[in-house]
């Protein structure tokens, strides 16, 4: 008896893990924040380089 309901309740666990694959997974979130920080870095370091060779 108890194999029976169990039975239908690990389907149903099985089945509902498929509607949340659809959202953004947040690791890609992070990165495009990480890129920005980056090219902010980037930037802040590049720019004073620059005007001392000029």
């Amino acid at each position: 008896m108890r194999i029976i309901l169990i039975f239908p309740l690990l389907l149903a666990m099985a089945c509902s893990n498929k509607n949340k694959s659809k959202e953004i997974p947040a690791s890609v979130k992070v990165n495009e924040n990480l890129i920005a920080v980056l090219d902010t870095i980037w930037q802040t370091e590049q720019t004073p380089i620059r005007l001392r060779i000029l």
